[in-house]
C-alpha cells in the first residue's frame, strides 16, 4: 500500500494546494517586491515561514499578503521612523551654523515686533473710533457742547459785559455827583457792578434755555 507523498512543510499535497504554499521567489514575484525584502520581512516575522529547512522559504501567499497589508500602518509609525519596511532612510541634513540660528532668531524677533506694532495700531484705532462715538452721543444728548458754540457764547458774554460796564447810567451818575465821600462812592460802584453782573447772569441763563429748547 502506497502512502501519499508529503512536501517540505510536512502537509499533504491537498493541504498545500488549499493553503497556497509557495516558495520565497514566487511570493516575492506575486507581491512585487525584492527577494531580499521578503527575507528581511520574514526575519522580523519568522512565524510566517512554513519551511523547516534552514535558509529555505515556504510561505502561505494569502496569509503573507494579508499580514503585510494589515501591518503597513504599524511599520510606518513604529521604529522605522515613518518609512516603509524596505524604504531607505532619508539623508541627514547638515547641522545649522550659529549664524543661521542667529538669523532665524532675528527673523522671529522682527516678526514678533511687527505683530506687536500692528496690534497697538489696531487698538489705538479702536480707541479713537470709540471716543468719536462717545462724543457724538454726548453731543446728541446735550451732555457735550461743541467748541464752536462755546466760543460763540463766550464772545457774546464778553460783549454784553462790556456794554453793561460802559453804558451810561443816569441814576448812577446822579448818585455819584451827589456825594463826595470816597467810602460812599465805593459802595455805590459796588452795588452798580453787582446789579450789572446779576443782569448778565440772567441773560446767560435765558440764552441757555432758549438754546436747549431749540
Amino acid at each position: 500500500m502506497q502512502h501519499p507523498q508529503r512536501d517540505a512543510t510536512g502537509q499533504g499535497n491537498k493541504s498545500v494546494a488549499s493553503r497556497n504554499i509557495v516558495t520565497g521567489a514566487s511570493a516575492a514575484k506575486e507581491l512585487g517586491i525584492n527577494r531580499s525584502t521578503l527575507t528581511r520581512y520574514l526575519k522580523t516575522y519568522p512565524e510566517l515561514n512554513r519551511s523547516k529547512g534552514e535558509g529555505s522559504i515556504l510561505v502561505d501567499l494569502d496569509e503573507l499578503r494579508r499580514h503585510r497589508a494589515e501591518n503597513v500602518n504599524r511599520m510606518k509609525s513604529g521604529n522605522h521612523a515613518g518609512r516603509l519596511y524596505d524604504e531607505a532612510p532619508p539623508p541627514l541634513l547638515p547641522p545649522r551654523t550659529q549664524v543661521e540660528r542667529d538669523d532665524e532668531d532675528d527673523e522671529t524677533t522682527e516678526a514678533s515686533l511687527q505683530d506687536e506694532t500692528v496690534a497697538k495700531i489696531r487698538a489705538r484705532a479702536e480707541r479713537i473710533k470709540l471716543n468719536r462715538l462717545e462724543r457724538e452721543e454726548a453731543t446728541e444728548t446735550g451732555q457735550l457742547t461743541p467748541a464752536a458754540e462755546v466760543e460763540e457764547a463766550t464772545g457774546n458774554a464778553l460783549v454784553k459785559l462790556r456794554d453793561a460796564l460802559m453804558s451810561p447810567d443816569l441814576d448812577l451818575c446822579e448818585k455819584l455827583a451827589a456825594t463826595s465821600d470816597p467810602a460812599e462812592v465805593t459802595q455805590i460802584l459796588r452795588d452798580a457792578n453787582r446789579k450789572a453782573l446779576e443782569k448778565l447772569a440772567e441773560d446767560f441763563e435765558n440764552d441757555a434755555q432758549r438754546g436747549g429748547a431749540a
